[in-house]
């Protein structure tokens, strides 16, 4: 059990800097929408940023909480 917590942990810290490249892709998308002089990419961007929000919320929060689970369990 010991070693499946530990490939569980190491999973989790290897994905922690690509899931921040994702996250930045889509903020840094939403900012050139906004950017574009266009109505349409602004109202794109307008409808797409909440689900931006709620994605990246979820991402970071999966991976702060799959870490503090595993400092606070120990096998």
């Amino acid at each position: 059990m010991d070693k499946f917590a530990e490939n569980i942990r190491t999973l989790i810290e290897a994905v922690q800097p690509y899931a921040w490249v994702i996250i930045m892709v889509g903020l840094i998308t939403i900012v050139v929408m906004f950017a574009v002089p266009s109505e349409k990419a602004r109202e794109k961007a307008k409808a797409s940023a909440p689900w931006i929000i709620i994605g990246v919320l979820l991402i970071a929060g999966a991976i702060y909480i799959g870490n503090w689970i595993f400092t606070k369990i120990t096998f």
